[in-house]
């Protein structure tokens, strides 16, 4: 007897949570008969006169009295064994709506499960992380799956692969389980930030066309912060988080979220390192570091730290940081030469330094409880000096008469210091021979004529991130210009040229005026006030004008001349990736005498910072965008190769970013040979090297090669994205109403392994309760009717 109850009991577990309730309701249900069977026991038969009359009545109504004793006993044992039965909670398996004969065939249960592994599950929530916590549960997860009686099947995606399924519809066994405890032992966070709304409706499009006749329960093991779960309003309604899961829902049997993380933790996040400028050997050089506390309270004594190469570290501490605010530290460091530079002079290789940042707290398991943001990197491009080219469209004889002359000594000076700065000078007649590639800023300086073709390649190399300064003078035809640079707008200038203005006598003169103080071109008069700007007198200038509608979007104006008709001194456009500043005033001092002062020398030092832009590329990107590497074929072979962190290296190849994506036929747009660079449709040569997505954080080094054969190498740097730093958590009580009426629930991980045994469940407790008050109420009519009949 006790071993058939003890086979009794875990068949009955697979629809009932308390199947010994059951049991006992059942055994009670022989109450009612007993109490019947006792109510005809045997009495002692005395016979009298009266009887006899009784006695044939009875024999009338004894068959409908049997009938009617039969029913009432019939309620009352169903009543009993209902509320057995309700003690036991039964359940079944709640499946999609479809046919009866799925509904009838459905035996197998798919656990899908989605696991968040970014770089926020790092965070330590006690004595280990919540990636940890994450493995630990999914692990006895799939113990329990290996010791229930169904037929379960596992599915595992993680967030940092939305595309592909870790584990896809493995069923769960004894001889399955040990793999699978080993494969998510294995797993370690990722440092990609996790977008939940793509893989949630890449599932729910998976999900559609999958049979019916499977009982399919979605676990989303999440952190639940707010940077995953909150949507914006402005975006697309399709892309709630919430939205989503809630129509996956309803279409399998059920959605847990099962939160792997606690409270809102304090966190400190190194979320930008940005160099001022071109990095330049032998000139000091400065970082700006942004840390960021996200936390509700104030972080303090935070110290900050960064480390170039193998130069001692510098220090600097921050009392304060306010709550869910940022500071930002500068830094000054200055890159020493290399050897090759400092022995022949020539133009060095660029030379790389890996810089690392990083912040510290006082109480770091306070204030900080994911360290793995709190380190950044930057990848150090240093230059000898900024590559310059001086286009002179006005040389003579004299070198102190030619147009480039104060330019020149402005930006490299002779002596024994480091300007910075290397240039180069040729005639506007070179420029078809000159290439522009190795340059990153273009001075034209009374520049009359360059031809299409070299406009073409100056468009090309402005559009590819260059910075162009134009000075026009008295040899410029306006005509000509406005043809060549201004295009009704659409060109290089900013600016139209209409005539010369001024006083040729140089009796009377103009003065700047301000207008944007904080210009790198003027911020060296310290403002509208500086006594240096009553010195520098202009005598004549270019009328100018802006393309109708640009004044003031396309194109700023930093500076005007004081005159009446409160001329444009200064124009300055973005165009493509990099941008042009026009002036409508010459370099020499044929028209002025600005370059005769000393603040001249430093004005054009910060100009030429501020418009060397990012021609070099700093370098530095995020975890998960791709790492791109531009390259001239006709200065480099097309094949490279990419040291990636943790010692690994992939091999790249050029392509044609005017193919990307595209379907080739044949060869046409394939390398050819190193001595026959390929060419774009357009004739073009402007190739990049590609690898994509880098999904890990470090340093990655590039070797190109050159044409004839020298190695190149270019270092690059991935940060995670900062915003993962943001450990802030989604309200949940309002994340379970955005749900409705869909079977999505909130639990903690520690719940999965209660959830996996009966399949899913759907409660029939409310149907039994009402049975069971249907039957009492029936059993107690039909007793007083009978007992009114009798």
């Amino acid at each position: 007897m006790l071993s058939w109850l003890n086979s009794l009991i875990p068949a009955l577990s697979s629809w009932m949570v308390l199947p010994g309730m059951a049991i006992l309701g059942a055994a009670l249900v022989s109450s009612p008969i007993i109490i019947h069977l006792l109510n005809k026991r045997k009495f002692k038969i005395v016979d009298w006169a009266a009887m006899d009359f009784l006695l044939d009545a009875d024999k009338r109504n004894r068959r409908r009295v049997r009938l009617e004793n039969l029913i009432l006993l019939l309620l009352r044992c169903l009543a009993v064994f209902l509320l057995g039965l309700l003690l036991a909670q039964p359940f079944i398996s709640r499946l999609p709506q479809s046919s009866m004969a799925s509904l009838l065939g459905a035996t197998q249960f798919e656990h899908i499960v989605v696991l968040d592994d970014s770089l926020s599950t790092q965070v330590q929530t006690g004595t280990q992380s919540a990636f940890d916590e994450a493995k630990q549960r999914l692990t006895e997860m799939v113990k329990s799956l290996a010791e229930d009686r169904n037929d379960n099947m596992l599915t595992l995606i993680l967030t940092s692969t939305p595309e592909e399924r870790l584990v896809n519809g493995v069923r769960v066994k004894s001889d399955s389980v040990d793999e699978l405890v080993a494969t998510i032992g294995d797993l370690a966070p990722s440092d990609l930030a996790a977008d939940l709304p793509a893989l949630l409706r890449t599932l729910e499009q998976e999900l559609a066309d999958q049979p019916k006749n499977i009982n399919r329960t979605l676990y989303v093991v999440t952190d639940l912060r707010q940077r995953e779960w909150e949507h914006d309003e402005g975006a697309r309604a399709e892309n709630d988080p919430a939205k989503v899961v809630a129509r996956i829902a309803e279409e399998i049997t059920a959605v847990y979220l099962l939160d792997i993380g606690g409270e809102a933790y304090k966190n400190l996040v190194v979320s930008e390192i940005r160099p001022e400028g071109v990095l330049v050997a032998g000139v000091e050089s400065r970082f700006d570091v942004t840390v960021t506390n996200y936390s509700s309270t104030e972080a303090r004594d935070v110290t900050v730290r960064l480390k170039a190469g193998d130069a001692l570290p510098l220090e600097m501490n921050l009392e304060k940081i306010p709550a869910n605010s940022s500071e930002t530290v500068p830094f000054s460091f200055t890159f020493a030469p290399s050897e090759a530079t400092a022995e022949s002079g020539a133009p060095a290789p660029l030379e790389a330094i890996k810089v690392t940042v990083d912040v510290t707290s006082q109480r770091p398991g306070e204030e900080d409880r994911l360290l793995a943001d709190s380190t950044a990197i930057f990848p150090a491009r240093i230059v000898r000096g900024i590559p310059t080219l001086i286009v002179d469209g006005d040389p003579a004889a004299n070198p102190q008469r030619s147009e480039s002359y104060f330019l020149k000594h402005a930006l490299d000076p002779s002596g024994p210091f480091l300007s910075g700065v290397t240039i180069d000078i040729v005639h506007e007649q070179e420029m078809e021979t000159t290439s522009l590639a190795k340059y990153q800023v273009i001075f034209l300086l009374n520049v009359y004529h360059l031809g299409e073709k070299v406009m073409q390649d100056l468009d090309r190399w402005v559009k590819n991130g260059g910075g162009l300064v134009i000075m026009p003078g008295d040899h410029v035809d306006e005509v000509t210009f406005n043809k060549e640079f201004f295009v009704d707008g659409h060109g290089l200038a900013p600016l139209r040229l209409n005539s010369i203005e001024g006083d040729e006598t140089r009796e009377t003169w103009s003065q700047f005026r301000i207008v944007d103080a904080a210009h790198p071109l003027l911020a060296v008069f310290g403002g509208q006030d500086d006594p240096a700007l009553e010195l520098t007198k202009v005598f004549s200038w270019w009328s100018t004008e802006v393309a109708e509608g640009e004044a003031g979007k396309a194109v700023k104006i930093p500076a005007r001349f004081n005159d009446a008709n409160d001329s444009i001194a200064i124009a300055e456009k973005s165009f493509g990736e990099g941008r042009v500043l026009m002036t409508s005033i010459p370099a020499d001092v044929d028209w002025h005498i600005w370059p005769i002062f000393p603040n001249y020398v430093v004005a054009m030092h910060e100009l030429v910072r501020h418009m060397a832009g990012d021609v070099v590329g700093s370098g530095a990107f995020r975890v998960g965008e791709p790492l791109v590497q531009r390259v001239d074929l006709s200065d480099y072979r097309t094949d490279a190769e990419l040291r990636l962190p943790r010692e690994r290296k992939a091999s790249l190849q050029a392509r044609d970013p005017a193919q990307a994506g595209k379907e080739t036929d044949g060869d046409e747009n394939e390398p050819k040979t190193d001595d026959e660079p390929p060419v774009t449709a357009a004739g073009q040569t402007q190739w990049e090297f590609v690898y994509e997505p880098a999904v890990v954080r470090g340093f990655y080094e590039l070797t190109l090669t050159r044409t004839d054969g020298t190695p190149e190498k270019k270092l690059f740097a991935a940060n995670i994205d900062p915003g993962e730093g943001n450990l802030a958590r989604v309200d949940t009580v309002a994340l379970q109403q955005k749900f409705g009426d869909a079977p999505v629930t909130i639990l903690k991980a520690a719940s999965i392994g209660s959830l996996t045994g009966s399949g899913k469940q759907w409660e029939l407790w409310k149907i039994i309760l009402v049975l069971a008050v249907v039957v009492l109420a029936g059993e107690q009519l039909f007793a007083w009717a009978f007992g009114l009949r009798r």
